[in-house]
């Protein structure tokens, strides 16, 4: 039985994807001694040595968006809002 050369082609490289997929997929195995968390809501920020506090030029304010029912995050920088 022939199979066209277009056929194989195709076949060989799916399996050449597959391999190259599994080979290439690999666990994190890094750690980090100590874990970084993100600052949650209204969460206050410890003093800690290596998550530094926002400089004072960084501003963050929460309004409350009565179109949307939404609160809005607004970060200004030099009295300026990124974002």
């Amino acid at each position: 039985m022939r199979i066209s050369r277009a056929l194989r082609a195709s076949v060989i490289l799916a399996i050449c994807c597959f391999c190259y997929g599994l080979a290439s997929a690999q666990l994190d195995s890094t750690k980090l001694r100590y874990e970084l968390k993100d600052k949650k809501l209204g969460e206050d920020v410890r003093r800690n040595l290596i998550d530094f506090r926002d400089p004072p030029n960084i501003k963050t304010e929460y309004r409350y968006d009565a179109e949307t029912g939404n609160y809005l995050e607004v970060v200004t920088v030099g009295g300026k809002p990124i974002g």
